[in-house]
C-alpha cells in the first residue's frame, strides 16, 4: 500500500499523477483517458525490471498513444547480455520505447524515447520534446527536455575511432550524455545535463551494470480502453475503492484541487 505522505510525495515529484488520477475518474475524452498500461513480459515476470506501479506513474507523462499496451522486447537476464541482440529486437519494433537500467548499487533509471532507436553516429529526434529521463529507486524523479538543446537520442555501433562512442543514450553531449549505455552492456554513465536538466541518475557519474531491459509502446488499435463503458471513469469500479481514497485525500476524487493538496502537511518541513 501507500501512505499518504508517500503519495503527496510522488504528486510532487511527478505533477501530471493526481491529473492523471483526476482524468480515470471522470474523462473528459474517453478515447483518450489514462489507464494503467496493459504488460506483456518476456518469458513471465521474475526478473523484469518494470512493474506495473513503475509503469502507471510513467505512462502520466506520455503521449496518449503510447499509454495502452507495452510490450517487453528486452532483458538482459532473459535474453542475454548482447548487444546484437537487443538492437535486433528494436529493429523488429520500430517505435517509441521505454529503456530501463538497474545499476550494480541497485539504483533503477531510464528514458522513455518517443522515436524509434535508428543507427546514426549524432543525436536526433523527431518527437524528442516529448521525452524524458527518469529515476525510481531509490527516490522517484522525472526530468522533461529543458529548450536548452536537441540532444535527445543517440544509437551507434562499430565505431573505431574513439570519437563516437558505442552504445544508447539520452540527452546531454557525447561522452557525458544524461543516461548512456556501452555497448558492452557491462558499464554507462550518467551526467547532470542542460537537455533534460537532470541530476546524475544513476548510483554514481559512471556506473557498472546490472541488468538492461527495454520495452515497446504500442498504440491501442481501439479507441476505448478496457475495464468500464464509455464516458466513465475507470476508478469508479468497485475494485479500486483505495485509489479513489487517495484521490479524496488530495481533493481530487471530482476533478477538484483542493487545499489539502496545496498546503504542506506539518511533517514536509515547508
Amino acid at each position: 500500500g501507500v501512505t499518504l505522505e508517500q503519495f503527496r510525495k510522488w504528486c510532487k515529484t511527478v505533477p501530471s499523477v493526481v491529473g492523471t488520477l483526476s482524468e480515470l475518474l471522470n474523462p473528459v475524452d474517453p478515447r483518450v483517458a489514462t489507464f494503467p498500461p496493459a504488460l506483456a513480459y518476456a518469458q513471465g515476470t521474475g526478473t523484469s525490471l518494470l512493474q506495473p506501479e513503475h509503469a502507471w506513474l510513467l505512462a502520466a507523462s506520455m503521449k496518449h498513444s503510447c499509454r495502452r499496451e507495452w510490450r517487453e522486447l528486452y532483458n538482459s537476464r532473459k535474453h542475454g547480455k548482447a548487444w546484437p541482440s537487443f538492437a535486433a529486437k528494436l529493429a523488429a519494433s520500430p517505435g517509441p520505447s521505454l529503456l530501463l537500467v538497474r545499476d550494480s548499487h541497485g539504483y533503477l533509471f531510464g528514458a522513455y524515447a518517443p522515436d524509434a532507436w535508428e543507427k546514426q553516429n549524432k543525436f536526433y529526434g523527431g518527437e524528442g520534446y516529448s521525452s524524458f529521463v527518469f529515476r525510481l529507486e531509490p527516490k522517484v524523479s522525472l526530468h522533461s527536455p529543458t529548450g536548452k538543446n536537441t540532444n535527445f537520442q543517440y544509437f551507434a555501433s562499430g565505431n573505431t575511432s574513439g570519437l563516437n562512442p558505442n552504445g544508447c543514450g539520452m540527452g546531454g553531449q557525447l561522452n557525458a550524455f544524461a543516461l548512456f549505455v556501452d555497448a558492452s552492456f557491462e558499464v554507462g554513465h550518467s551526467f547532470a545535463g542542460p537537455t533534460y536538466g537532470n541530476p546524475v541518475l544513476g548510483s554514481g557519474l559512471r556506473f557498472q551494470v546490472d541488468t538492461i531491459e527495454c520495452w515497446a509502446l504500442n498504440p491501442s488499435k481501439e479507441g476505448v480502453a478496457p475495464g468500464g463503458p464509455r464516458g466513465s471513469g475507470v476508478l469508479t469500479n468497485s475494485n479500486f475503492g483505495a485509489e479513489r481514497a487517495m484521490m479524496g485525500f488530495v481533493g481530487r476524487e471530482n476533478g477538484e484541487r483542493s487545499r489539502a493538496f496545496l498546503e504542506p502537511s506539518p511533517d514536509d518541513g515547508g
